[in-house]
Parts: structure tokens; C-alpha cells; sequence
């Protein structure tokens, strides 16, 4: 696959849908090929997880949160993975700084915790007034949180992991392109969510098998696929945000680096 035609059909055209995704599948393929042995520990991480039973994770804590901590930060070098594949800058690829970006937005993020839960504790609320067990309280909480992400920082995490800017810069380029443009980045990635819910549903009866080995089976199914799927997201945020920063420098054409320094 020649990256170079994904780059100049991204800066040349606005894709649409269809587009979107047969290219997503042909990067997947690629990164897959290039990064077997990162995407194998992810999968594997995932099916500890998801089998651990529950006083394993509170004996061994530090197992536990390793393999989430592995998978979270394996999906944020991913972004820049992807987006430095597809531009062929992979010499301004640097793990140890993207190491250090990572756990710069962690403990921004850990000032943000108190905030979230009180949010989560009142949609709760709310879900158990509107809703009486139609659908579960995590589907709703999640696809609200989903919402909140593609209207405000659609495009954060490609920026801040593929780009040379700070959080507060990255936040604020990320609103920029956001403009007139949420719906292109909405659209493909209600479609994953959607599709890998559905895909995923074996998670919510795993516990109706009696079976351990049957169970385990199903899990190590279900978390395969949640794997792969976490990996098609990335590869969906980096493609649409590509051909969207490209459509934006397009816009304003010399100026464009001006204006993004003035508003940032």
C-alpha cells in the first residue's frame, strides 16, 4: 500500500463516507502487518482483563492496572503511529516523548476524575427517572460521554499525539477544526460504536454459561474483537482528522499558519 496516494487524496478532496472506511481498512491491514507484536500484547492485555475473576484483581492490583495502563497507552502511540505513517514523517515519531505527552494528559486527567464521576453520579440519576430497565445505565452513560467527545474535542488526541503542541494548544487547535465539521468526524464513528456495541453484546452474558471454559472462550471472542476495534477507531480519528486539517490549510492557504498561531 503507497501512503503517499491516502495523503494526497486526503489534502485533494473532502471523503465521504465509503471512503472513509475502505481506507481504514487498508491502513488496519498495514498497521496490523507493521506492529504484530504490539497489537499481539494488546489483545492479550484485553483477555486477562476481561478473565481476571475478581479477588485476583484485588490481590494483585499492580498486575491489573499495568495491563489497562499497556493498553492505554499502546492506543494513544497509536495515534501518532498512524498519522506519521500516513504523512511518511516517521522520523518525528519519538516514543520517550510520547511517553511523556501520555502521562502529561494522566495527570491532567486525574484533576478531571472528581468532575467526571459527579457528572456520572447525575446522569445516573437522571437515567433511573427516564428509564426503568430498558437500557442499561453504562450503554446511556457511555454514548453520552461519546456525544460530549465529538462536540468538544473531536480532534484533540490526534493533534496532541501526532503534532508538536501542548494540551492547551492542542485543545484549542482541536476547536478550530472542529468548526462546521463535527459531523464528519460524528458520523463514522457512531457507525463503529454501533457496530462494535453489537458486536461486543457477548460481554453482557458471559456470566449465563455455566461452563468456566465455555465462558472464557466467549470472553477471549469478545475482547478479541473489542482489540481490533480499538485500533479501527484510532485509524478512523487520524484519517478523518487528516482530511480535515488538510481541507482547513486549503482554506486559508498561507495565512493559515498565522491564524492558527493568533487563535491558539
Amino acid at each position: 500500500m503507497d501512503f503517499k496516494d491516502l495523503q494526497m487524496d486526503l489534502y485533494e478532496r473532502k471523503f465521504n463516507i465509503t471512503e472513509y472506511f475502505m481506507w481504514m481498512f487498508r491502513v488496519l491491514r498495514v498497521f496490523i502487518l507493521e506492529n504484530k507484536l504490539w497489537v499481539m500484547f494488546l489483545v492479550l492485555a484485553n483477555i486477562l482483563t476481561g478473565i481476571m475473576p475478581l479477588n485476583f484483581v484485588k490481590k494483585y492490583i499492580f498486575i491489573s492496572v499495568a495491563l489497562v495502563f499497556y493498553g492505554r497507552i499502546f492506543m494513544f502511540i497509536s495515534y501518532a503511529k498512524v498519522l506519521h505513517r500516513i504523512e511518511s514523517t516517521e522520523s518525528k515519531y519519538k516514543f520517550k516523548s510520547l511517553i511523556l505527552k501520555y502521562l502529561k494528559l494522566l495527570l491532567v486527567m486525574i484533576f478531571i476524575v472528581p468532575f467526571v464521576v459527579i457528572l456520572r453520579e447525575q446522569l445516573k440519576f437522571a437515567i433511573k427517572i427516564l428509564i426503568k430497565n430498558q437500557i442499561s445505565n453504562t450503554q446511556i452513560i457511555g454514548l453520552v460521554f461519546l456525544i460530549l467527545t465529538l462536540v468538544f474535542i473531536p480532534y484533540f488526541t490526534q493533534i496532541y499525539a501526532g503534532r508538536d503542541m501542548n494540551i492547551w494548544e492542542s485543545f484549542k487547535y482541536n476547536l478550530i477544526l472542529a468548526r462546521k465539521t463535527r459531523l464528519r468526524i460524528g458520523i463514522p464513528i457512531i457507525i463503529l460504536t454501533l457496530l462494535s456495541g453489537s458486536l461486543s453484546m457477548l460481554t453482557y452474558y458471559y456470566n449465563n454459561f455455566e461452563q468456566l471454559y465455555i465462558r472464557n472462550i466467549v470472553i477471549i471472542f469478545s475482547e478479541s474483537i473489542s482489540s481490533i476495534f480499538e485500533i479501527i477507531f484510532v485509524i478512523m480519528y487520524v484519517i478523518v482528522f487528516l482530511n480535515v486539517e488538510y481541507d482547513y490549510l486549503k482554506l486559508h492557504g498561507k495565512n493559515a499558519e498565522k491564524m492558527i498561531e493568533n487563535e491558539i
